[in-house]
């Protein structure tokens, strides 16, 4: 879009991608006129920020139709209109104060217009960025929206929250777009240079050549060689106190109730910060006894200095250190003070003969005094940090006398029946001890017990005995001397920790150091995460603390929350008052950088049943495996518990495979899990378990278990000969893990069975022990018998594939194949080999192995075809497509050297 465009008419058509903004009962829009009248009206602040439209028709479609078009008129909003980046914060909280009249409405305001009014929306900034523009001069940015229209059906979101609508508002994302402090420092950079105001005699610009050297710096539009400007290692006191009068006027200018500058101007004035002396000793130079401070946007803005302190703009912004103790900031003119010229003393004769006459007018003076001290002002409960500015102390009084005060008349409490040199008490008339006393000259300074410190809003009540100045006449004060003191908070909140709230990764714990206002401090715009948007915000009052939740802002990343170990920053905004009488703010939105420290156990994020005794629980993170044990997990349908008897961490980490009693469908069950720790050893509470409700929503099951795979155990120490794992398709009855049900057969008879054992690790498998090691070369397979489910389906007979002990490797002769095979009747099959068998081998049933469920029980052999034999099945019956393998058999009239296996796969 060019600037001729944006200079005259804009239009939207209403037709995809535009659709049009409809009221809330859906029968109309916002350009009809009666509606059109409430938004636009003269009396509304919100009509200052919506472009004057209008709807008509534009055209006609491929088919002939009309299409209607909305107009957007932005002639009166001059030439520099570009879109929208980002936003001053005095035009952001314009703009949140114009929606909230506009949505509360006024005393003529009826329901149904009230209704409209709550129901008016803006399009989305991230989704339609086309529709929010910016202009004005550079000091004082205005905001114009295109309004009416949608980049998506329903995508337009509300002006403010309300009781019904708890996600983000127009409001919300406009703060994101708020003015980062660097950012405000260097529009005031290049408002300074353009003025004519006195402290822009001391900033200058560097002018470097391609060498990236510096040749000259600019101020005031005059080019000064760097031959004329020298490094600045002493500054005379005059030129210290004309820029001390230039910072001053400059944040004067800034504050809040000052007349003549815009409130964007403001902003950018309270953000001017110079390089720090001590960190950038070479921005600072001196031109013949003038001061230059070389000043650039690219400089870091965390290491630069307020000019001086202010204290209605809250400069420089306070902290405490790790111990809890006061830090204040350096400012650029204390930092100036320090370079003073240094001047030398003369007179110093003279000087003591002043003193020595001082001294003699103050005797003279005390012998005459005949005044008893007297309180100056009112008893201070702060502790002053600067002329101007003071910090809150509920556990002391300060008494500042017109004098000296005799520290023998200082006492706590006079002797027994006599009159207490100090008696407080409080509005209700009860006695506060006085824990400390403490004189500094004219300054005596009363210490409350930590039980007993003044409470914000409550009156207190004084009397003072005794108390005697240093005169000779040694004067003392009226006894039961009375006054009164009110303690208010006047501090403002400020974040001590920023820290993992514990029970989500997404979830921040902002501890504020005193209590805070309810509404404010729930209020998801008053806080800016980096990366993040704030959608919800929770005040926890027994510890001063909000919980923000947050997520990730951009969609196409997996919101897995804040990296153990990341760095972040958060801005509050100054929106947030405490919970004291006079509702203390800060003067100006604070941003902090914190490294986020992961004390966040894993969560159960999803249980699953995925058969009806398996579930799947997954959680939140990556688990550590010695924390999966059956005992970190329960089952709860109702008041019943159901057993978990087997649990095993999948390779993802994440998924722990349960193995349970049998679930039933229609009935809800819960899942807990306990004592499941992360890589950080973050473990989930025994007495706060994670849990997640699931259905069993499959088929119940009703077919008996079959044998999937049966083979020697690897690590078998008796040379993978003796243990043989046999692995179910579903979980197996423990009660079936007996000798007597299974059988070990080979093609020379069967392996004894010593002991059969339920696996310790999955459920659907049994490891059998034989009662001797397997012979090499043996081609063995399992029948197992009346092996049932967890569920009670029973199996009669299950037989499993061959397999062969690990590590044998049998040199047999191969000289028998097959050549044909076929299913005589349901239970009978021919084999039909290329060789004359030896008779004896050929009919021992053991040799042959049917691969279904059916077993061979006899063999019968033809002489007079000694490369024939018939198989006689038990049932169920034959089945095409399974196999006969034959093995050990030997040849006709041969040494008795037995064959390799042969095997067919039956035909019809």
């Amino acid at each position: 879009m060019d600037e001729s465009t944006l200079q005259s008419r804009f239009k939207r058509s209403i037709r995809r991608p535009f659709f049009l903004l409809t009221t809330p009962d859906r029968n109309g829009s916002y350009f009809q006129k009666e509606n059109y009248r409430v938004l636009m009206s003269r009396r509304e602040k919100i009509a200052a920020f919506l472009a004057p439209a209008s709807m008509g028709e534009g055209g006609a479609d491929a088919r002939g139709r009309a299409v209607q078009e909305v107009t957007y008129d932005l002639a009166e909003f001059g030439q520099n209109i570009e879109q929208m980046e980002s936003l001053p914060a005095a035009v952001v909280e314009a703009f949140a104060d114009a929606a909230r009249a506009f949505c509360e409405g006024n005393e003529r305001s009826v329901d149904h217009e009230l209704k409209l009014r709550r129901g008016f929306r803006l399009p989305d900034p991230e989704l339609d960025p086309q529709a929010y523009y910016v202009y004005g001069p550079t000091e004082d940015r205005r905001l114009v929206i295109l309004w009416g229209t949608e980049i998506k059906q329903d995508s337009s979101l509300p002006l403010c929250r309300d009781s019904d609508y708890v996600g983000l508002t127009i409001v919300d994302k406009l703060r994101a777009r708020v003015m980062g402090p660097a950012s405000m420092r260097a529009q005031a950079l290049k408002l300074l240079d353009r003025s004519t105001h006195p402290l822009a005699r001391f900033i200058a610009g560097e002018v470097r050549g391609g060498d990236g050297k510096l040749r000259e710096l600019v101020s005031t539009g005059k080019r000064i060689p760097l031959s004329k400007a020298k490094r600045m290692k002493y500054l005379p006191k005059a030129e210290i106190a004309a820029f001390e009068a230039a910072a001053r006027q400059y944040y004067e200018e800034a504050h809040p109730d000052a007349e003549g500058l815009s409130a964007y101007e403001k902003e950018l004035r309270a953000s001017m910060r110079l390089p720090d002396l001590h960190r950038s000793p070479l921005a600072y130079y001196r031109c013949g006894g003038k001061l230059l401070v070389a000043c650039s946007p690219k400089d870091d803005y965390d290491s630069c200095l307020c000019l001086t302190s202010d204290s209605v703009l809250g400069l420089p912004v306070e902290g405490e250190d790790s111990a809890g103790r006061r830090i204040v900031p350096p400012t650029v003119l204390g930092q100036l003070e320090e370079r003073a010229t240094p001047v030398k003393l003369y007179a110093s004769v003279g000087v003591v003969s002043a003193l020595l006459l001082v001294g003699l007018v103050t005797v003279g003076i005390a012998m005459l005094d005949h005044k008893p001290p007297e309180l100056q002002g009112s008893p201070l409960t702060t502790e002053q940090i600067s002329a101007t500015t003071h910090r809150d102390t509920p556990g002391r009084i300060r008494l500042v006398w017109s004098e000296d005060i005799d520290p023998k008349s200082v006492e706590p409490s006079a002797l027994p029946g006599a009159l207490k040199t100090f008696y407080l008490i409080d509005e209700d008339g009860r006695p506060i001890d006085i824990a400390k006393v403490q004189l500094n000259k004219n300054v005596i300074d009363l210490y409350l017990p930590e039980e007993r410190q003044m409470l914000d809003g409550r009156r207190y009540k004084l009397e003072i005995s005794n108390i005697a100045d240093t005169s000779m006449n040694h004067n003392v004060i009226k006894s039961g001397t009375r006054v009164e003191v009110e303690y208010n908070d006047t501090v403002a909140p400020v974040v001590s920790t920023i820290s993992a709230e514990g029970s989500d990764s997404r979830k921040l714990r902002l501890e504020f150091n005193e209590p805070l206002e309810k509404f404010g401090a729930e209020n998801a715009g008053n806080y800016q995460v980096e990366d993040f948007s704030v959608i919800k915000a929770e005040y926890q009052a027994d510890t001063n603390s909000v919980i923000l939740t947050c997520e990730k802002r951009n969609p196409n990343v997996v919101d897995k929350g804040f990296a153990d170990g990341g760095m972040y920053r958060i801005t509050v905004a100054n929106g947030i008052t405490d919970a004291s009488v006079k509702r203390n703010r800060p003067d100006a939105s604070v941003t902090k950088s914190f490294k986020y420290v992961d004390t966040v156990p894993p969560r159960l994020v999803d249980a699953k049943a995925t058969s009806q005794t398996e579930i799947n629980a997954v959680f939140s993170e990556p688990v550590k495996v010695a924390g999966v044990s059956t005992s970190a997990f329960r089952i709860l349908q109702g008041e019943d518990v159901l057993e978990v008897d087997s649990a095993e961490l999948l390779a993802d980490n994440l998924t722990v495979k349960l193995g349970c009693a049998p679930l039933f469908n229609g009935k809800e069950y819960i899942l807990e899990a306990r004592g499941i720790s992360d890589a950080k050893d973050n473990a989930i509470p025994e007495e706060m378990p994670s849990t997640d409700s699931f259905r069993f929503d499959g088929r119940e099951d009703k077919s008996p278990p079959e044998i999937v795979s049966a083979d020697f155990i690897k690590d078998d120490a008796a040379g993978s000969k003796t243990n043989i794992r046999v692995v179910f398709n579903e979980s197996i009855d423990k009660a079936c893990a007996v000798p007597a049900n299974f059988e070990v057969v080979s093609f020379t008879g069967s392996v004894p069975v010593a002991d059969v054992q339920a696996s310790g690790l999955k459920n659907n498998e049994f490891v059998i022990v034989l009662g001797i090691p397997a012979g090499n070369g043996d081609n063995l397979f399992i029948r197992a018998s009346n092996i049932a489910d967890r569920l009670g389906n029973k199996a009669l007979l299950l037989k499993s594939a061959q397999f062969m002990p690990r590590g044998t490797s049998p040199m047999l002769p191969q000289d028998l194949s097959p050549t044909g095979c076929k299913i005589n009747a349901p239970d009978s099959v021919t084999l039909l080999f290329n060789e004359n068998l030896d008779p004896d081998s050929a009919k021992d049933s053991k040799h042959y192995f049917y691969s279904g469920s059916a077993r061979v029980d006899a063999v019968s052999f033809d002489p007079n075809t000694p490369n024939r034999v018939v198989l006689h099945l038990s049932s169920p019956v034959a089945e095409a497509g399974q196999t006969v393998t034959a093995h050990s058999l030997c040849l006709e009239n041969d040494s008795p050297q037995e064959q390799a296996s042969v095997t067919f796969k039956l035909m019809p």
